[in-house]
């Protein structure tokens, strides 16, 4: 909020305020032409939430499907009381506002709860929307000389998706608590909540395990040529009838014969750098290779952007623009952090390739990069799961605009008893970008040379074994298939992932096994049969959710209004 200029204030001060009540900074900048005092107050997410009626609220006043169609209002909320009177308070002597929040849907609602309250009480006030990408100098002063209009469109598609979520979780939740306390009293003690969100994501789970429970065991044999330590498989691998394997492994044990090099392959591989980083890969990548959980990986991720770290968490984004500054950012830490100067170095003197992006580019925010350089001393002072978390994002940024890794594959394929055998190596030429990201990728090297066979070669293998196997089961869904799942199907958010999967949790429908896999409980279990015995298998289904996401964007684009979506 400004004010006309009327005093001279320290570049920043601290404004007087009432216990309780949130800091309020106060400052002068220049703006539209004029020297104005500034005042910056902060919100804690959404000032306002969705409710019935309150005569609506005991779960016997009404049947459950009424409520798809009973009045909702949309209130300020006791815990923001405090917040809300700030406001007002402060808004009274001011010219103008203007909203910093997120520049996404969920960031326009929070902005228009604060406008909608401003203009209650000083309807006449100017409203500007500030955009910026992270918390740096730069950006900041970006956003105040380029103010622009709030747009009220996507805070509209915000509340449609809110009212929608409220009336549906209502209604199931009341529908299937006194459904299943009814038939079991002794076992369902508290809510059987529903979500729109979590339901998929336990069909996810579910649908995994019960595969796991049909799968049939398959027993397979191998016929493997040793040779010193090198392991020749038969080129047809894997043999599901024992005689036939049989057959051919007494064919060559009978022929006594020496192994001949028949052929020699060498093909160029190149393992692709990583694309910049958005949400969904850092919570991926966190589970898999840092043993976090989505939760922690973005209370994490958050606490580094507000102390200036890195930039806005919580993005789609996997592609830098055109005019995205990397020297100005190598160099800077090539000049502070001897951790990491090395790295941007390496990266500087190859003179910056362009970035491997990718295809998805949300227009609000960059993709997760570091934005500051940090001292060494400042660096080690973070606490340990952060300074994982950062190295993981300084080193993925270094490593999309570091070239692909080379390496030669080389097939050797041999002949024994007319029988084929043949072994795979890589051997590696350049590591370029896995020279600083090698502890976050799986490519296996075997060695950096290769060179004991040539064609026409003959030995002795050192022994040849027939090797009973079996199939193994497909394993427990883990974090990172169901953020891919859910990614793939438009199951959440970026903001809404680690946040939904904890609900799963939290609400007893899946456990966190060995803080790894998912596995579902009984509940959880009985909620998905259940739906399936009447015939509602979309409500364990992404569909659902995919079509009111398909009306949120229509909104969004005023291709359809928020009368007409409720409908």
């Amino acid at each position: 909020m400004w004010s006309n200029y009327k005093e001279q204030l320290l570049p920043l001060s601290k404004k007087k305020k009432e216990p309780n009540e949130n800091n309020i900074y106060q400052f002068y900048i220049e703006l539209e032409n004029k020297k104005c005092d500034m005042i910056m107050l902060s919100v804690n997410g959404h000032l306002c939430e969705f409710e019935f009626q309150h005569n609506y609220n005991s779960w016997r006043s009404c049947t459950p499907l009424e409520l798809f169609d009973l009045p909702v209002i949309k209130k300020y909320t006791e815990k923001n009381k405090l917040t809300k009177i700030q406001i007002e308070k402060e808004v009274k002597d001011c010219d103008g506002l203007i909203i910093w929040t997120d520049s996404d849907k969920q960031g326009e609602n929070i902005g228009y709860e604060i406008i909608n309250l401003c203009k209650a009480v000083k309807p006449n006030i100017k409203v500007y929307r500030a955009h910026f990408l992270e918390i740096t100098n730069e950006s900041i002063n970006n956003a105040i000389h380029s103010l622009k209009h709030p747009q009220e469109n996507k805070s509209k598609a915000i509340d449609v998706l809110r009212e929608i979520d409220l009336r549906i979780g209502a209604v199931f939740t009341r529908f299937q608590t006194l459904h299943f306390q009814k038939r079991f009293p002794q076992q369902i003690k508290d809510k059987v909540t529903y979500g729109n969100i979590q339901y998929p994501i336990i069909g996810f789970i579910v649908n995994k395990y019960l595969e796991i429970g049909k799968f049939e065991i398959q027993k397979y044999w191998k016929i493997i040529l040793y040779h010193e330590n090198d392991e020749f498989h038969h080129i047809q691998n894997d043999f599901f009838q024992v005689k036939q394997c049989q057959k051919y492994f007494n064919i060559i044990k009978e022929s006594k014969q020496y192994a001949i090099v028949e052929n020699i392959i060498e093909n160029n591989i190149y393992k692709s750098r990583p694309t910049p980083l958005n949400t969904v890969e850092l919570l991926k990548l966190s589970s898999k290779y840092l043993n976090l959980n989505s939760d922690t990986t973005m209370k994490i991720a958050q606490q580094l952007y507000v102390i200036g770290l890195i930039s806005y968490p919580r993005t789609d984004t996997n592609s830098f623009s055109s005019d995205f500054d990397f020297k100005k950012l190598l160099i800077s830490y090539q000049s502070k952090n001897i951790i990491y100067s090395q790295m941007a170095k390496k990266n500087y003197e190859n003179n910056i390739i362009k970035p491997n992006n990718g295809t998805k580019f949300d227009y609000t925010h960059t993709p997760i990069y570091p934005t500051s350089c940090v001292t060494y001393g400042a660096l080690i002072n973070l606490p340990v799961l952060e300074l994982h978390v950062y190295d993981l994002i300084i080193r993925h940024f270094f490593a999309c605009i570091l070239k692909d890794a080379h390496a030669i594959e080389k097939i050797i394929s041999v002949n024994i008893g007319g029988e084929k055998f043949i072994i795979k190596k890589f051997i590696l030429i350049k590591k370029n970008f896995l020279s600083v990201y090698e502890k976050f990728d799986d490519w296996i090297i075997d060695s950096e040379t290769f060179n004991k066979y040539k064609i026409g070669q003959k030995f002795k293998p050192t022994k040849i074994d027939l090797i009973e196997k079996q199939t193994l089961p497909p394993s427990l869904l883990n974090e990172v298939q169901l953020l891919d799942l859910m990614n793939e199907h438009g199951i959440g958010t970026k903001k809404t992932y680690a946040n939904s999967m904890q609900k799963v949790i939290d609400n007893n429908y899946a456990k966190f096994k060995n803080n790894k896999y998912f596995i579902p409980t009984k509940l959880g279990l009985g909620i998905v049969q259940a739906y399936k015995t009447i015939n509602l298998t979309n409500f364990k289904t992404p569909k659902l959710q995919k079509d009111i996401n398909k009306y949120i964007i229509y909104i969004c684009q005023g291709i359809k209004t928020p009368e007409q979506v409720l409908k």
